[in-house]
């Protein structure tokens, strides 16, 4: 291997302004977790409604490192309800608990997750089915348990059927995991929805309510008194 090659084969962990040949560079911003995350509480169960809230998780481990992500599930009554496992190998790995031994990602995700930084933020979503695992926003893995993808444990059902309100961080297993986040799902706004504005227009004498205007009220007309006169009788006298 050159020169060149021997440089460009390195991985970098440390950058550098030169100080007189960089003069167009005014700041600078690096990409890390921000304040809102903290640090892994190994060994300490914590709540969290993984079917409502995905878990965050950053690691800067190395491929070929054998680091491990290590998590733990738990329901209401501390009964263990499934969990996963990440393994740093040179081709990365998954395991399911009680479910699965480590099984290799699909070929294309590898690739995904060969070609990011060593910087990572991992998202850990409980489905109804299953899980969902996603590096840097992107999906990695979506699997769903069943009697053919569970084939380390016949019991599996007894695990993942449960829910998960409780999530640790094992003790000695995890290696790889730096710190954690939960981001909480924002509340819907719920505005209510306009009314109508009421009439309260008040019709003039005559008005039909069609837009047409009617003819002018004038007072009944007056007949005179004669014994053959039926009109005020309410009866139409007949056309002779």
């Amino acid at each position: 291997m050159d020169k060149l090659g021997y440089f460009w084969a390195t991985e970098p962990d440390k950058v550098k302004f030169t100080k007189f040949l960089d003069r167009a560079s005014d700041s600078y911003r690096r990409q890390l977790p921000t304040s809102n995350w903290a640090q892994i509480p190994r060994g300490f169960k914590f709540d969290l409604n993984l079917q409502r809230v995905p878990l965050e998780i950053s690691t800067d481990s190395e491929l070929g490192s054998k680091d491990q992500i290590d998590v733990l599930f738990y329901d209401q009554n501390k009964n263990i309800s499934g969990g996963i496992k990440i393994k740093f190998s040179a081709k990365p790995k998954f395991a399911l608990s009680f479910c699965s031994r480590f099984k290799d990602f699909h070929w294309k995700n590898v690739k995904k997750i060969r070609e990011m930084p060593l910087d990572k933020v991992w998202t850990f979503e409980r489905s109804a089915i299953g899980v969902r695992v996603l590096v840097n926003g992107e999906e990695v893995l979506d699997f769903a348990v069943s009697d053919t993808s569970c084939d380390h444990r016949k019991s599996w059902e007894t695990y993942w059927s449960r829910q998960v309100v409780k999530v640790v961080f094992q003790s000695t297993q995890d290696t790889a995991s730096k710190s954690c986040r939960v981001q909480q799902p924002e509340e819907p706004v719920i505005t209510e929805a306009p009314r109508p504005k009421r009439n309260t227009w008040t019709p003039r004498k005559g008005h039909d309510w069609y837009g047409t205007w009617g003819p002018p009220t004038e007072p009944p007309t007056k007949h005179s008194p004669r014994k053959d006169d039926c009109w005020m009788k309410g009866v139409r006298p007949k056309k002779s």
